[in-house]
């Protein structure tokens, strides 16, 4: 086949993308973190999962924006925001339970900064620029008629992509 016609690789975002979740989908007891939620992983909008699932807990890896800059040469510095959303159940199962959601919230979110803050020699690493993984602050919601937590953490990842 002539080199015109084969298959290109796929987009640097797409491929930082499935990158990241699969170092998310190592966070499991197992491997020593507080949850099990590299079990839970879905690449998409959390409401989403949620429908499809019907179970929580949820660790939805949504895309948000991407940003070139330093475009030269046939190549730019590309920024692809995502944003991680963790989702568990609010509901108290006893009376002892009443900050279950937010103990689950916090669990999470530390297992989340250990798994993406660890330098890792993995496709992740290959992807993205040396130090090319930032964390943005963690922010906590709860709907007032939801049975649902859920803690948002910005991830900034850049790249080099390169047009030919």
């Amino acid at each position: 086949m002539p080199d015109s016609l084969a298959a290109p690789e796929l987009p640097i975002t797409t491929q930082a993308m499935r990158a990241l979740q699969a170092r998310l989908a190592s966070i499991t007891r197992a491997n020593g973190y507080h949850t099990d939620l590299g079990l839970s992983v879905w690449r998409g909008f959390w409401i989403l999962a949620l429908g499809a699932r019907q179970h929580v807990p949820i660790l939805a890896l949504q895309s948000d924006t991407e940003r070139p800059s330093n475009t030269r040469q046939n190549r730019a510095i590309l920024s692809a925001d995502a944003r991680l959303v963790l989702v568990v159940d609010a509901l108290p199962r006893n009376e002892d339970d009443a900050t279950a959601g937010e103990t689950a919230l916090e669990a999470g979110l530390a297992d989340l900064r250990r798994c993406l803050l660890m330098d890792q020699r993995d496709d992740l690493s290959r992807v993205l620029k040396h130090d090319g993984l930032t964390l943005g602050a963690a922010e906590y919601a709860l709907a007032e008629d939801s049975r649902y937590a859920l803690a948002s953490m910005p991830v900034t990842m850049e790249c080099i992509e390169h047009y030919t």
